[in-house]
């Protein structure tokens, strides 16, 4: 079974990086997905900032790519930070896969997203999109 969850000990933060080929960043937070609890799939640090928060790098287990493991772990992360507060999210990871399967859009040279309805109503995510920073 998949599970998403955030990072909270820096020792597991360290071993996603190195089983995802990523260098931990101790500034940074952490998510990753888990295959039975055990097995990282994938890992995604992000942080907060004054516009709201940046999604800074993605990647999955060394020698894999998982579509369901890593969309579920993009999900979860937008879920975390909306639920947080921040509504506007950019993205400047490098897997352009992920970013269009969460819906970012280019605006002024940045992948962003406005989280507002985009978890409880998808049909004006795009509406949403069309806004300013917030």
């Amino acid at each position: 079974m998949l599970r998403a969850r955030a990072l909270r000990d820096i020792n597991e933060q360290k071993h996603c990086c190195e089983v995802c080929g990523m260098t931990h960043n101790p500034d940074l937070l952490y998510f990753a997905i888990f295959e039975d609890e055990t097995d990282c799939l994938g890992t995604m640090e992000f942080r907060f900032t004054k516009e709201g928060a940046r999604l800074t790098d993605v990647k999955p287990k060394i020698g894999t790519y998982d579509d369901e493991a890593m969309f579920i772990l993009g999900k979860a992360t937008l879920n975390f930070i909306d639920l947080i507060g921040p509504k506007y999210v950019e993205y400047t990871a490098e897997d352009t896969k992920l970013r269009g399967l969460l819906e970012f859009f280019p605006k002024n040279d940045v992948w962003q997203v406005n989280l507002e309805n985009y978890f409880t109503e998808p049909c004006k995510r795009h509406h949403a999109a069309d806004t300013d920073k917030k």
